[in-house]
């Protein structure tokens, strides 16, 4: 006989084990159970006795779904900081914090000696220009009895009382006061004494950190405005689940203040790098007109991937034996066989299995457990599924973004947001508009350049016609005419670099000298473009309308993940055996299925003082984007020394 054959008489342990779970039922016989391995035979009587049922191993669509923690933020869409463009003194607090405001509603009234100066400067120049425009009429009409060195001069002081009077005007215009405003100040010769700070958006006040009395400056958010009729989703993902979570995908929020409420939304963009935790965030974007989301809440929140093809079983299928799970499967009447199974996931009554089974296979739903009673417990080696140990050197790392893949956009002059026009995760082109920076530094250049282009202009034509005039006018002062020309030259020049420097085009610059001081004063641009210094992907920004920037701030933090860097730490003792050139396997800890190949690229010259190890570089195209910024790493280097996985 080919198999061993044992009778079975359940005495004592076993016998009382499957009786117990039997209660109730018929006692079971004391034969017909034969076992050789993991084969076990049952007579008819026997599994009458024991009542097996079995159930069929499915290929069915399975819904995963990934958990994560969440919180509700504010998108920056729904909120706005109110400062002010000049230095001054409060003079009333309109709003209370709390409070619902308009778009814009006057929040507070501000006073000061800069606003104060700007005005009587504007008016200065205006009595100044009037009377210098007289003088040229006067001489004008006098002919040939007025000098040509005469008119020269008095030219010039009409050309720049005339850039006076428009410089203090647009800087006016840029600090809140409209043009109404101002014709009427120089209509009547009488100053404001105060501007207003009004709401940028419709919402409620959260913060309010202005007082009557106060001194204020052009650095501090005075007000915060939020909108909570929509709200950010926000889902930390274990890095195990990452690579999993894409835009589109639904989720589920719940959270404890709100217990009998579940919220619907989709992921609107995924990070594009793991945070510190180790965790990925993904936002979704939700309406929220009740109000019932508070910014600050935590919750739960579930992920609906996307559905597949699964190998399904029932739950009651699976058997424990210590470290290893099993099934019985049915090959025939009374004929099981003991199988190890992978479980990847359980869907309430249903398990997927990842290996062991197939579809078609019939398994032992009840008695399962009564029947593995009957066969030898598995060793701890026998229940762990075997593993592909790769060979070689095997080194931790972390991918990173190459450094010219990652470009920063910066402000390059103090000024505030006013408005943001991308989106955390978009796709943008090299100079393409990413926000626009309200800045009075930006307002005065323009109006700075345009100034000493008007003199150079007129120094240009004063010369010009005193070198007409011949030996009428002093070898002296044809000199101080050039110097004057000259001057005005290099000003100009330095005015328009740094135009340029600020992120001005030439295009853009042209229009700027298209916009002649004395006819179109009100043409100049308020804001400065900020633009994408590279093609990428926008990260993700901490930017606000209204937020005060200071000079050299990086606002926007672009990625080219099309290839990327896996940095892996080799320590001392193995180091010698590394080389440039040396062929490398990577592997995610996110997705133990991932693998590519690669080479080792760079070698760091020292080693890390703290862990003595050193630092290699594998470089990797990434087409489907699957490898983000500080995902964990394995890096198998394959080189003579054989340094497997321990047993």
């Amino acid at each position: 006989m080919r198999f061993l054959c044992v009778l079975i008489l359940l005495p004592g342990i076993l016998l009382s084990r499957v009786a117990m779970a039997h209660e109730g039922h018929d006692p079971l016989p004391t034969k017909g159970a034969t076992v050789k391995g993991d084969r076990l035979m049952l007579s008819p009587s026997a599994a009458k006795a024991i009542g097996a049922r079995t159930a069929k191993v499915e290929l069915a669509e399975v819904r995963r779904t990934v958990h994560a923690t969440c919180s509700v933020e504010l998108p920056w869409t729904q909120q706005a900081y109110v400062t002010t463009l000049i230095a001054g003194r409060v003079e009333q607090v309109l709003v209370k914090p709390g409070e619902t405001v308009a778009a814009g509603q006057e929040l507070a009234r501000i006073s000061g000696a800069e606003l104060e100066s700007l005005q009587l400067a504007m008016l200065q120049a205006t009595t100044d220009k009037l009377l210098a425009s007289r003088v040229l009429k006067g001489q004008e009409s006098a002919g040939a009895g007025i000098s040509g060195k005469v008119l020269l001069q008095t030219r010039t002081e009409v050309q720049q009382q005339s850039a006076r009077f428009n410089s203090a005007w647009q800087k006016l215009r840029s600090i809140g006061l409209s043009s109404e405003t101002l014709q009427r100040i120089c209509d009547t010769r009488q100053t404001v004494p105060a501007i207003s700070l009004v709401s940028p958006i419709r919402g409620i006040v959260a913060v309010a950190d202005a007082r009557a009395g106060q001194i204020v400056q052009p650095t501090e958010h005075l007000y915060h405005i939020v909108d909570p009729t929509r709200v950010w989703i926000v889902g930390k993902v274990l890095e195990a689940d990452a690579g999993q979570v894409k835009p589109g995908l639904p989720v589920d929020a719940s959270f404890a203040m709100l217990p009998d409420v579940r919220f619907h939304a989709e992921i609107d963009h995924v990070d594009l790098r793991l945070e510190s935790d180790r965790t990925l965030a993904v936002k979704a974007l939700l309406e929220n007109a009740s109000g019932d989301l508070k910014p600050g809440m935590f919750g739960r929140l579930e992920i609906q991937l996307a559905s597949a093809k699964a190998v399904v079983c029932p739950i009651d299928a699976l058997i424990r034996d210590g470290q290893a799970t099993d099934a019985l499967v049915e090959e025939s009447p009374g004929n099981y066989v003991r199988k190890p199974v992978v479980v990847a996931a359980v869907h309430g009554g249903r398990a997927e299995i990842d290996d062991g089974l197939f579809p078609g296979d019939r398994v032992v739903t009840v008695g399962s457990h009564e029947l593995a009673a009957l066969f030898a417990k598995r060793s701890v080696r026998q229940s762990v599924p075997s593993v592909e140990r790769p060979t070689g050197i095997t080194a931790q790392g972390q991918v990173e973004l190459p450094t010219d893949q990652k470009t920063f956009a910066s402000a390059p002059i103090d000024g505030r947001i006013q408005r943001i026009l991308v989106e955390h995760g978009q796709k943008v082109r090299k100079g393409e508009v990413l926000a626009e920076l309200e800045s009075l530094p930006f307002k005065t250049l323009q109006l700075d350049y345009l100034q000493a282009r008007t003199s150079l202009a007129q120094a240009s034509l004063n010369l010009a016609r005193a070198e007409a005039l011949g030996d009428n006018l002093a070898r002296k002062e044809l000199w101080q005419l050039q110097t004057q020309r000259d001057t005005y030259q290099q000003t100009s020049a330095s005015l328009r670099r740094q135009l340029t420097l600020v992120g001005l085009s030439a295009s853009e610059i042209a229009a700027i000298e298209d916009a002649e001081l004395s006819a179109s004063i009100e043409e100049l641009p308020a804001v400065l473009p900020i633009r994408a210094p590279a093609n990428g992907l926008i990260g993700d920004f901490e930017l606000f309308p209204g937020q005060f920037i200071a000079q050299k701030s990086q606002l926007f933090e672009l990625h080219n993940p099309s290839k990327v860097w896996v940095r892996a730490f080799v320590f001392e003792q193995d180091a010698i055996h590394v080389k440039t050139g040396q062929a490398v396997e990577v592997r995610l800890a996110s997705d133990p299925t991932f693998r590519a190949a690669g080479y080792v690229d760079r070698l760091d010259p020292v080693l890390f003082a703290g862990n003595r190890a050193l630092s290699i570089w594998t470089e990797l195209d990434n087409p489907g984007l699957k490898l983000k910024e500080g995902m964990a790493a394995t890096v198998i280097i394959q080189t003579s020394k054989t340094n497997s996985l321990a047993e």
